[in-house]
C-alpha cells in the first residue's frame, strides 16, 4: 500500500483522522462495497441511513475481510487505523458525495 503519510501525532487530529480514512477506503475496497450496498438498501426502502449502524454491522455481519491501516506515531511506535464509531462522520460524507440524495444525517466530527 503507498501510504501518503508514514507519521501522525497521538492522539490523531480531525484532518488525520480524515487522512487515514481515505487510506482505510483505499485498503478495504470489498468492505465498503458491502457498507455501500447496506446503505443503498437501507436508502430505497425510505429510511435514513445511519453511518454508525454501517460500521457496527460491517464489524459484526460484513464478509470482507477487514485490513487496518499501519501508520506510526511521532516516537515511532507502531499503530494501526481501523474505521471506528470516531469515523462515522467520514463515512457518513463519503457516501453522501457519492449519493447526493441519499438521506444520511452529516454529524460533526469526533473531537471538532
Amino acid at each position: 500500500m503507498d501510504m501518503r503519510r508514514l507519521v501522525y501525532p497521538m492522539p490523531l487530529t480531525i484532518e488525520d483522522r480524515a487522512d487515514l480514512f481515505e487510506e482505510w477506503v483505499e485498503a478495504n475496497p470489498a468492505a465498503l462495497e458491502e457498507m455501500e450496498q447496506a446503505a443503498l438498501a437501507i436508502a430505497y426502502s425510505g429510511q435514513r441511513v445511519s453511518a454508525k449502524y454501517l460500521v457496527e454491522r460491517q464489524r459484526y455481519e460484513g464478509r470482507a475481510k477487514l485490513h487496518p491501516v499501519p501508520f506510526l506515531d511521532v516516537y515511532g511506535n507502531a499503530h494501526e487505523y481501523g474505521i471506528n464509531n470516531s469515523d462515522t462522520p467520514e463515512l457518513a460524507r463519503f457516501l453522501k458525495a457519492k449519493y447526493p440524495w441519499m438521506d444520511i444525517q452529516l454529524r460533526r466530527r469526533a473531537h471538532e
